[in-house]
């Protein structure tokens, strides 16, 4: 019998709605007791696990910049099932054992095809999930993924999460001559310009 291929979707969000997005899916999932959650950066995974385990999830993380030993001890205790939520960058797990994984959330749209799909194939082998979040800023990376994915993935919204209608600090629209459209501008007169330092002068 051929192994089951996992469930491949994507959610689309605003940036300033991710974390919340995710905390939600985190919360309503009830198939996901362990998840692998990938972050591009050393900093959205401090961010990203720091809000997890504000949530009073059992979260750890895992980046490029952690010691090999507590990287290990992480992983290990992923594996174990000692926290439910491990946080990681992909460079991070890149020649790692992650064969038990099974769900996984892409916090961030992965760079390279063959890191997404490390990521479907491991979850494959255990009847896993795979969840991408994507934002407006995402959609061209996101159809050149599903190109060399070969299908575009389905979108699914998460039920019972308060989707934002409209993105948050929307830049302005300017008329011709420079003026916005529904965007307060605020005077400069309260700026000091900067001085550029001559020599002869103090």
């Amino acid at each position: 019998m051929p192994a089951q291929t996992p469930s491949q979707s994507v959610c689309e969000v605003f940036e300033h709605q991710k974390v919340e997005l995710l905390l939600h899916l985190l919360d309503t999932l009830p198939d996901f007791n362990t998840v692998m959650v990938f972050a591009r950066t050393r900093e959205g995974v401090h961010a990203v696990a720091s809000a997890i385990s504000h949530a009073d999830v059992r979260v750890d993380s895992i980046h490029g910049s952690k010691k090999p030993e507590l990287r290990d001890r992480a992983l290990n205790d992923f594996k174990d099932g000692k926290v439910r939520v491990l946080v990681c960058t992909e460079a991070a797990v890149r020649g790692a054992d992650i064969s038990g994984l099974c769900n996984v959330i892409n916090f961030d749209l992965p760079e390279l095809y063959d890191d997404y799909k490390n990521r479907v194939t491991c979850a494959e082998a255990n009847r896993g999930e795979v969840i991408t979040l994507v934002t407006p800023n995402d959609i061209k990376p996101l159809v050149k993924l599903e190109s060399l994915v070969g299908e575009e993935l389905p979108r699914k919204s998460a039920p019972e999460f308060d989707y934002a209608s409209q993105p948050i600090n929307v830049k302005p629209t300017r008329k011709k001559g420079g003026k916005s459209r529904g965007i307060r501008s605020f005077p400069l007169q309260n700026k000091k310009p900067k001085l550029k330092h001559k020599r002869g002068h103090r």
